[in-house]
C-alpha cells in the first residue's frame, strides 16, 4: 500500500502518476487507473463533507449496489435510503448524533460511533492508502491519524464509468 496524503488534487495525480508502480499489489493497476481513483475518493469525501447525497450516489455502482455491513443494497434502496434522513446508511454517512443515539452501543469506548462527515471534519489532513483487493478492485483506507478514529475503508470497482462506489 502507498500512503499518500490528501492536499490537492494536483498533487494527488502527480503523485499517483509517480508511484503507480511502486510495489506488487499495483499490479493490476495502471497509473492512469490510480490517479482516476485517486480523483474519485477524494470526490467521495467532498460529496460527504458537503452533505451532498446526490454527488454521493453518483459514485455509487448502479449495477453492483453497496454492500454496507455485510449486507448488498440493490442501487435503487442506496438512494431511497438517501433520501431518508433516519436511515442507518444516511446517519452513518452524514449524522453522527443520531448516529452515535441509534448505533453508539456497537460500538466500543476506544472507537465512538461516528459519521463519515464528522471522520472527515476532524480529520482534514487525512491520508488516502490505496490497495488492489481483486482484478478491478481497489480498498481506498482514509487514515485520519487521530486515536479515537478508526480508519474508514471503501471498496471501488472499476466500471465502464469509472471507478465506482461498492463497498462503504
Amino acid at each position: 500500500m502507498i500512503k499518500i496524503k490528501v492536499h490537492s488534487l494536483f498533487t494527488i495525480v502527480l503523485l499517483a502518476t509517480g508511484l503507480a508502480s511502486a510495489g506488487p499489489t499495483d499490479i493490476d493497476l495502471s497509473s492512469r487507473d490510480r490517479a482516476e481513483l485517486l480523483h474519485v475518493a477524494t470526490a467521495v469525501r467532498a460529496a460527504i463533507l458537503g452533505g451532498d447525497t446526490a454527488a454521493f450516489l453518483g459514485f455509487v455502482s448502479q449495477t453492483q449496489g453497496l454492500v454496507c455491513t455485510d449486507t448488498v443494497y440493490r442501487y435503487d434502496k442506496v438512494a431511497q435510503y438517501l433520501r431518508d434522513k433516519g436511515s442507518h446508511l444516511y446517519m452513518g454517512l452524514f449524522d453522527s448524533q443520531h448516529f452515535a443515539a441509534q448505533c453508539g452501543k456497537d460500538y466500543s469506548p476506544e472507537y465512538p460511533a461516528t459519521s463519515d462527515k464528522a471522520f472527515f471534519e476532524r480529520s482534514p489532513d487525512s491520508s488516502i492508502e490505496i490497495a488492489v483487493s481483486a482484478k478491478g478492485y481497489a480498498e481506498v483506507t482514509y487514515s485520519s491519524g487521530a486515536t479515537d478514529l478508526y480508519p474508514l475503508k471503501y471498496e471501488f470497482h472499476k466500471e465502464a464509468q469509472g471507478w465506482k462506489l461498492v463497498g462503504a
